[in-house]
């Protein structure tokens, strides 16, 4: 999932996208919004959910940028795979044995091959399928033209038809108009290649950024809009709706906006301190993103004691934030243990 010698802006893309991932899974308790119940507190929340809802389509938008500027050996293609394999049993080991289930058991094969135990986990078997496909994604070359007219007819499409059925109850069209359309992970995937690796960062005027940021805030606002609707319409918002294996056309536009401007911004950092820092998170993020449900659990005492002691939502972004920095505390010793074996050889 990583590749060396990573610009900065990458790294620093993968720490966001592994925190959103864990502030999603941790935000939970005080995403529920009744009607009448709009505090200052449930308004942040509720924005912050939809920039976490761009975790996965930056992690795709980075898998595109690395994987499909090259074309890749067969052989190294099959060595992708098998560790990412390899990566899925080793990931999914500390649950199980929670669970006292044994590695020898059919139970955990079972588990293994459904996928369905962990919140975290799944990414790695959409990765593997990535990887299947890879020799024809690294394939395929588009204009800057074809990409925007592929990206378009998807954003008006199939993600934006449900999201018009969810919240504003619009019949959706027959369903074969949107099943050749190509998924949101494919066309993500040929998006950060086209970001990152077809983009002139000299092209992006001032104008222009400003533009972006304000496409940024656009999209934010009209999703808290929609999400309001739906809340004065059925009495509560429907999370799983918004948050399912279509991505909609808001948190795509979302996500692409914050990967141009990390890249615009954070392309070239000089100062050592927070470039060596970026670069250290960045090492860490794919352990952290796999032990992190792991490390959620086993940190709930911090999260009991904040809330006892400070405001939900303040002690859900610590509590964020410290099973982060465990997840990298953990990693560190990781690759310190992994350093000294490999001087011993």
């Amino acid at each position: 999932m990583k590749e060396k010698h990573t610009a900065i802006h990458i790294e620093l893309l993968r720490c966001i996208a592994c925190f959103f991932v864990i502030f999603n899974h941790t935000a939970y308790s005080v995403r529920n919004i009744v009607p009448g119940d709009l505090s200052k507190s449930r308004i942040v929340t509720l924005l912050l959910y939809f920039f976490c809802k761009t975790a996965v389509p930056l992690f795709l938008l980075i898998a595109g940028a690395n994987l499909l500027k090259k074309k890749d050996t067969p052989h190294k293609i099959l060595e992708r795979i098998g560790k990412i394999i390899a990566l899925i049993v080793i990931g999914s080991l500390p649950y199980f044995f929670t669970d006292d289930i044994s590695i020898f058991s059919s139970a955990y094969w079972k588990g293994l091959y459904e996928g369905d135990y962990n919140a975290s986990i799944w990414y790695l078997y959409l990765y593997l399928g990535i990887l299947l496909m890879l020799p024809l994604l690294q394939s395929i070359h588009l204009s800057a033209k074809q990409h925007l007219y592929l990206l378009l007819v998807y954003l008006l499409g199939p993600g934006l038809f449900p999201l018009l059925r969810i919240y504003f109850a619009v019949p959706s069209p027959a369903g074969p108009l949107s099943y050749a359309i190509p998924s949101c992970y494919v066309i993500l995937l040929l998006t950060g290649d086209y970001l990152e690796n077809k983009l002139d960062l000299c092209e992006l005027t001032a104008k222009r950024i400003a533009g972006i940021w304000a496409v940024l805030v656009f999209f934010v606002g009209i999703s808290f809009i929609t999400a309001i609707h739906q809340l004065n319409a059925i009495g509560y918002i429907d999370y799983d709706s918004v948050y399912g294996t279509t991505y909609y056309s808001f948190t795509v536009c979302i996500s692409i906006c914050t990967y141009i401007l990390v890249r615009y911004y954070f392309h070239s950092i000089r100062t050592r301190i927070i470039k060596t820092a970026i670069l250290q998170f960045g090492k860490y993020t794919l352990g952290i993103y796999l032990f992190g449900e792991f490390i959620r659990v086993r940190l709930e005492f911090i999260y009991d004691y904040l809330k006892a002691n400070m405001s939900h939502l303040l002690s859900v972004l610590i509590y964020s934030v410290c099973i982060f920095i465990t997840g990298a505390f953990v990693m560190f010793l990781f690759y310190g243990a992994k350093s000294i074996l490999t001087k011993k050889r």
